[in-house]
């Protein structure tokens, strides 16, 4: 018996720590390398303004320039909010997703071991031993998941 619940213990693990899973840590590296290219990303984006807003001022006015200027941030502003909407939705479908998998996958497992007790009777034969047991396997998972 304890090499199901050894088993049930070691898939769980797997499945919850796996890279797959949004639950797993970001490598400090990956931060600072996007925080430099994010800070680099805006120095470049800075003079792209610039060079366009010149360039708007030589063939229109100012007044003109500084609308379709204004205008121009306005729409790419929208876009990156709309961009960002989208990308908060992806990633909470996917979670959403990988949550009912677990789930699922736990359910399964539960039903199985709850099948191998019932043919070995344990239950009804050792009670609270099967629920210090259970308590322990569930500190045992919540030490490791956090």
């Amino acid at each position: 018996m304890e090499q199901v619940f050894r088993l049930v213990e070691n898939y769980l693990m797997q499945r919850v720590m796996s890279e797959h899973s949004p639950l797993s840590h970001v490598n400090k590296t990956v931060i600072v390398l996007l925080l430099v290219g994010g800070i680099l990303g805006a120095i470049s984006l800075g003079f792209v303004l610039l060079g366009v807003y010149q360039w708007l001022q030589k063939g229109f006015n100012s007044y003109e320039a500084h609308m379709i200027f204004g205008a121009v941030l306005l729409i790419v502003a929208l876009l990156s909010f709309l961009v960002i909407g989208f990308i908060q939705s992806q990633k909470k479908k996917k979670a959403l997703a990988f949550k009912n998998q677990i789930r699922d996958e736990v359910l399964l497992n539960l039903k199985l071991a709850e099948a191998e007790i019932k043919d070995l009777q344990i239950l009804e034969t050792y009670p609270k031993t099967c629920v210090a047991f259970s308590t322990l396997a569930g500190f045992i998972l919540a030490e490791k998941a956090l």
